[in-house]
């Protein structure tokens, strides 16, 4: 299987959204992300972080996912945001709550 389809299978897991990081331990170096962004394969929407170009938009989990994945791998939804993700109430916060272990 080629890189290209490995860091889609984990991306498509994750709303569209892949890390340098994840990339790297599947074997695919930062010089082959660059390139497929810049050939509009990937969006970059953080250091390090990138949106598969054909997925689509899930609303608030890709926006959520997108957050995690800037702030960093241990990274979860806490207060509120948990709320307004699992639409429990009727919210669309403002502030997203994010907390870490670290």
């Amino acid at each position: 299987m080629n890189h290209w389809k490995k860091v889609q299978q984990v991306a498509i897991d994750r709303f569209g959204i892949i890390t340098t990081a994840e990339a790297g331990r599947l074997g695919v170096n930062p010089m082959e992300m660059y390139r497929w962004f810049k050939t509009g394969r990937l969006e970059k929407i953080g250091y390090g972080v990138y949106r598969l170009s054909a997925f689509p938009h899930q609303g608030l989990a890709s926006d959520f996912a997108a957050i995690l994945a800037n702030v960093g791998e241990s990274a979860y939804l806490s207060g509120e945001s948990v709320l307004a993700f699992m639409r429990l109430c009727p919210t669309r916060p403002y502030v997203v709550f994010v907390s870490s272990p670290v």
